[in-house]
């Protein structure tokens, strides 16, 4: 397999264009790539202990063969465990340890572990780098690009964080091997929401090719990160602090998270937000904003990929939009909504992609939803 290159450009600065790598069997490029980084002198390898039970030691060979000072710190699996405490653990674990301004985080795992060690990298000593080697479809097509860093709090996710980008993505897709089915959708699930914002031909790839990606079949993997990846990275390059752009990709995320505050974070990122995508196109649809059936169309694909929708009838609606209040989409205490025209075609009032909806509609689409 080609290892494919896709560069991340913010602004005309080069120094802070990067390159995300997807491809397999990609340690070996990662240990020369890091070697050649003459401005590092040492590396702390941060993941959960389930990822770094799995791939830290073959990862770490391969770096200590280029002759690189590597340490591995884990911290507990879940997430409820990417909170403020665990980043406090971290910093003292590194300080403790002596790591410097002259030190690199590698960010190893999903979207918890890339969430935590970016935080932790933007933070310590004012500021470190830090690489993403993402082990989760999700992370891979959507949580390792951009530069989003933070933790939880028991106000609602990523509430406390902070823009840092990192200075490579490698994407090795041999690592997906053996991850779970339903991992393998959460993370199709951001990648449908992409395709359903801004590519219909992928849309429509994902509809045909369902099957051989849960497989695992290697040219429909890469087809399906790549496209969300291209995706992702131009958004990122056009709008790097989500002031207009990149709200496009909090679709489905006002509900979703919503939904993940409510149920204690026990419905998986990836499902709540597909449930949110349902609920935020039926929205368009009642406000005449989405073309008919719409919803059908999304919830057809959602479901044939493995979404139950059963989160959308656990709870009460009025609840659902209260849990929506603290979204960082919202402005002057109004609740903001992405919402489609058509695949591939968002919708947008006054240059805003993020738009009010009416209070009363939103109640009607999450009932009718409900019954």
């Amino acid at each position: 397999m080609n290892t494919k290159s896709i560069q991340v450009r913010l602004g005309s600065d080069i120094n802070r264009t990067y390159s995300v790598l997807i491809g397999s069997g990609l340690f070996d490029i990662l240990a020369e790539r890091l070697a050649g980084y003459s401005d590092i002198y040492r590396f702390a390898l941060i993941s959960d202990k389930s990822v770094a039970d799995m791939f830290a030691e073959p990862l770490m060979r391969a770096l200590r063969e280029k002759n690189l000072d590597v340490e591995s710190l884990a911290f507990p699996t879940g997430e409820e465990h990417k909170n403020q405490a665990t980043k406090t653990l971290l910093d003292s674990e590194l300080l403790k340890r002596g790591f410097g301004r002259d030190s690199m985080i590698i960010a190893l795992g999903g979207g918890v572990s890339g969430d935590m060690a970016g935080f932790v990298a933007a933070t310590y000593m004012r500021g470190i780098p830090y690489v993403h080697v993402p082990t989760t479809f999700l992370s891979m097509v959507d949580s390792s690009i951009g530069g989003k860093t933070g933790v939880n709090t028991a106000y609602g996710k990523n509430l406390i964080g902070a823009y840092h980008q990192p200075r490579l993505v490698l994407q090795d897709l041999k690592m997906l091997k053996d991850l779970p089915e339903h991992q393998m959708v959460n993370g199709l699930f951001e990648a449908i929401k992409m395709f359903c914002t801004s590519d219909a031909d992928m849309f429509a790839y994902v509809r045909d090719n369902r099957e051989a990606l849960f497989a695992k079949d290697q040219t429909v993997l890469l087809r399906i990160v790549e496209g969300a990846v291209k995706i992702k990275a131009g958004i990122v390059s056009m709008d790097e602090r989500e002031s207009n752009e990149r709200m496009l990709l909090n679709f489905g995320h006002t509900i979703g998270h919503a939904l993940e505050l409510l149920s204690d974070y026990r419905i998986p990122h990836g499902y709540a937000v597909a449930c949110g995508m349902i609920a935020e196109t039926k929205m368009a649809e009642l406000a005449g904003i989405a073309e008919p059936g719409l919803t059908t169309q999304i919830k057809e694909l959602l479901v044939s990929c493995g979404l139950d929708t059963e989160p959308l009838s656990l709870f009460n609606p009025e609840d659902v939009l209260s849990a929506t209040a603290k979204d960082k989409k919202t402005r002057k205490a109004v609740v903001r909504y992405i919402q489609l025209e058509r695949i591939g075609e968002p919708h947008r009032a006054d240059e805003a992609y993020a738009v009010p909806v009416d209070g009363n509609i939103a109640l009607k689409a999450l009932k009718e939803l409900k019954s």
